[in-house]
């Protein structure tokens, strides 16, 4: 694990059926949690980079990188700040659960939140939480290894794809297939313990089990943005040997974390 992300926290999560059902502590907020930090003014703030910015070279170059994190995703951050406060009664909730909750008329009606911000909530919301898992997952090109995954993790993966390089094959089968722009994921399955490869469009993130369909619904272990802004300035319209690159970052150890959490009926407090 990553020294600079220091002490990892985690926040319940309860299964409904085939859905994800949040049960986060308010007071669980601290500043220093290496994701979307939430602030003592009632503010979200980016979470730091487990590297600087040309750490994922060659697969990601350091201007796609300062770009991604300063003007799209740290744009996101702000414009989530602006509209949250216009609902104060919404800040102390967390972002996992508010966006999971915005799916629900009585949610919406209770708090009065209008229809364009339930749209702006979903969508800049929704590229903080997306944002901080690829950050978080990501580590020095070509230096993670699966060989350090428990005998379970790797029966799981080798039963669903033969092996963890025909798990991210897969996964960059499905990042292609995105229309337009949006994310892949891996996901756990608490409802049946599995492991699934889903999409999402937009910002969009399975945790929405309100809003994204029942296929697409789990906890994220994995995420791969195919935003353009994602890759454009280096591969331009080439999505797959983005893709091809980009799974070469990939943080098994980080992987394994996130399956140890979910399978536990956790998740990481990066999901804030």
């Amino acid at each position: 694990m990553r020294a600079v992300m220091g002490k990892p926290e985690s926040v319940a999560l309860t299964v409904v059926f085939l859905f994800l059902a949040l049960q986060m502590s308010f007071a669980a907020r601290t500043p220093n949690r290496g994701c979307p930090t939430f602030t003592g003014n009632n503010t979200y703030g980016s979470p730091p980079l487990p590297l600087p910015y040309d750490g994922y070279m060659p697969a990601i170059d350091n201007e796609t990188m300062w770009l991604h994190y300063n003007r799209h995703a740290g744009g996101a951050i702000n414009n989530l700040n602006t509209i949250l406060a216009r609902y104060p009664a919404l800040q102390p909730l967390p972002l996992a659960y508010l966006l999971l909750q915005l799916g629900s008329s009585t949610f919406v009606k209770k708090y009065n939140i209008s229809a364009s911000d339930v749209t702006a909530l979903r969508n800049n919301g929704g590229s903080t939480i997306n944002h901080a898992i690829f950050w978080r997952i990501m580590t020095t090109y070509n230096t993670s290894t699966p060989t350090n995954l428990t005998a379970e993790l790797a029966k799981m993966i080798n039963s669903t794809w033969g092996s963890p390089t025909g798990m991210l094959d897969a996964l960059r089968t499905a990042a292609g297939s995105v229309f337009g722009s949006g994310w892949a994921w891996v996901v756990y399955r608490p409802d049946g313990g599995a492991l699934k490869i889903v999409t999402t469009p937009n910002q969009d993130n399975p945790l929405m089990w309100k809003i994204v369909s029942p296929e697409s619904a789990g906890v994220p272990l994995i995420g791969v943005d195919v935003w353009e802004h994602a890759y454009y300035l280096k591969y331009r319209n080439v999505r797959s040997s983005y893709l091809l690159q980009w799974v070469n970052l990939v943080d098994w150890s980080y992987f394994q974390r996130n399956y140890n959490l979910a399978k536990r009926g956790m998740v990481d407090s990066i999901y804030c």
